[in-house]
């Protein structure tokens, strides 16, 4: 090898030596950002799952808790948390206002049935923040129209049982927008407008036995329900003509 080859070769590795030396920093740079993203999200997943820890002990106890106090409440095929809690059983005030302050941490609760108790508009609202329920029975409560406004957001919910409670015909509208409701009984209200309810795309069953006869706007709104299965009224409610434009508009329907 001549002198100039091995000054070239010196040359070189000196060249890949240095470059070597000077893609460190940035590497150590790269590193960095990604074990700080990883971090980030470990401490985030260990978070998650402490928090859903200890949400799902507090549905447990406040579960237990209710059962022990006498109201008729159904765990779940697992028996881990409350899926149908009926409050009728609790004619104590102060165990139903209890029972009602450890509702809200039924956060898997599927039916709540509170027909003929005292419960409130407060209590309600607190109601209406659990998402998983499908199916509510207010019936003989002192439920009324500012109170239907609480359960907008419950977009699971199926079956709504209004009747002999204090809701009129301005609650027809907010009623309208749980579409996803296949259950309504709105019966004894003295409701006479149901125009609304022709926005309720997949309602099968409609209670609404009153003493007042049905207007013909009521009726086309009926007739108008695309999935509508099961009429339930009162029979002097309807006149021959309405019940041959119902039965003409939905087949197969039964009206009793």
């Amino acid at each position: 090898m001549t002198e100039s080859e091995s000054q070239e070769n010196l040359n070189d590795a000196r060249t890949t030596s240095s470059s070597s030396a000077s893609s460190q920093p940035g590497r150590k740079r790269l590193r960095r950002p990604i074990l700080l993203a990883i971090l980030g999200i470990t401490f985030a997943a260990i978070s998650w799952y402490l928090a859903n820890a200890a949400s799902h002990e507090a549905e447990f106890n406040a579960g237990q808790r209710i059962r022990a106090m006498g109201a008729l409440a159904s765990m779940d095929a697992n028996r881990e948390y409350v899926a149908s809690l009926n409050t009728a059983t609790l004619k104590d005030p102060e165990k139903f206002n209890e029972v009602m302050s450890m509702v809200g941490e039924l956060k898997r609760l599927n039916i709540l049935d509170l027909s003929k108790s005292a419960v409130t508009s407060e209590q309600l609202q607190g109601v209406a923040q659990l998402s998983n329920i499908t199916s509510i029975q207010l019936n003989g409560t002192a439920v009324g129209d500012e109170d239907i406004r609480n359960f907008m957001g419950m977009s699971r919910l199926e079956s709504l049982y209004l009747a002999d409670s204090r809701i009129t015909d301005a609650a027809v509208p907010d009623i309208a927008k749980l579409k996803s409701l296949k259950i309504l009984d709105i019966s004894n209200n003295g409701i006479t407008d149901l125009a609304a309810l022709k926005a309720l795309p997949d309602l099968t069953w409609l209670v609404v036995a009153e003493d007042t006869p049905f207007s013909d706007q009521s009726i086309e709104a009926i007739a108008a329900l695309p999935a509508l299965q099961r009429l339930s009224v009162n029979p002097q409610q309807l006149s021959e003509s309405q019940r041959k434009k119902l039965e003409d508009a939905i087949q197969g329907i039964a009206i009793e």
